[in-house]
């Protein structure tokens, strides 16, 4: 036993500083992001989308019909606001938005988008992480 144990932590600790150094390759992270995701789910195969989750596209579709801008963070703040205020009345458990609030907007608009968000409780907004090379 002690001597498979050994073998796997050497198996383990190769493959890791093996993936460190892909990882500093440009040309290897660009391999990875371009067929990485691909290659996982070929091999996992499909598989049925959760009956009870629902993605709420914001689009240029969406956008057109509700004559706004093409971008999503650029819309109005009562419009984000109004979504999660009819995601609640549907009884939604989570509602998360993939948009960076970046700019403030009209106060009074970001004021009630803030209050909705508070009285949600359920509410997740991500953040930015910007990627900075250090030589």
């Amino acid at each position: 036993m002690h001597r498979g144990f050994v073998k796997m932590t050497v198996l383990g600790v190769i493959t890791g500083v093996f993936g460190l150094l892909l990882s500093v390759i440009p040309l290897a992270l660009k391999l990875e992001e371009d067929l990485g995701l691909h290659v996982f789910f070929t091999l996992r195969g499909p598989m049925e989308a959760p009956r009870d989750v629902l993605i709420v596209s914001m689009d240029n579709v969406s956008a057109q019909n509700l004559s706004l801008l093409s971008k999503p963070e650029k819309w109005p703040r009562s419009i984000h606001a109004s979504l999660i205020q009819n995601l609640i009345a549907e009884e939604a458990g989570v509602i998360a938005f993939d948009i960076f609030f970046e700019e403030p907007r009209v106060p009074e608009e970001d004021a009630q988008f803030a209050r909705v968000i508070k009285a949600a409780r359920n509410v997740v907004l991500c953040e930015t992480l910007k990627q900075e090379t250090v030589p």
